[in-house]
């Protein structure tokens, strides 16, 4: 995968990431195909969580991106990005990604 070259298109490679719901995860950046915690570059990681696929794209602008996220989850839900993620779950988290996308 190229590394993103905007702070847009490393929140939407990100959101792409966990888009199937298939793909997400909580409680964890990363985990393998039998649900253990793995580092979220590994080879085995096949699910996300939104910090997670955020640094799966690997992007310079990764920070960026963050605090993006972490502001449409704070106006959003008035969570942090993990809780947002953990608490409030798939569909929160992809509309937090949308938000910090059109902010981008």
């Amino acid at each position: 995968m190229a590394k993103p070259r905007s702070v847009k298109a490393t929140l939407k490679a990100a959101r792409a990431v966990i888009a199937d719901k298939k793909r997400w995860t909580k409680e964890y950046f990363a985990v393998d195909m039998n649900g253990r915690p793995c580092e979220e570059n590994c080879l085995d990681a096949v699910k996300f969580c939104a910090l997670g696929a955020l640094q799966f794209v690997d992007g310079p602008f990764e920070c960026e991106a963050e605090d993006l996220l972490f502001n449409a989850c704070e106006r959003l839900f008035d969570l942090g990005v993990a809780d947002t993620n953990d608490i409030k779950g798939h569909a929160a988290i992809l509309k937090a990604f949308d938000r910090a996308i059109k902010d981008a």
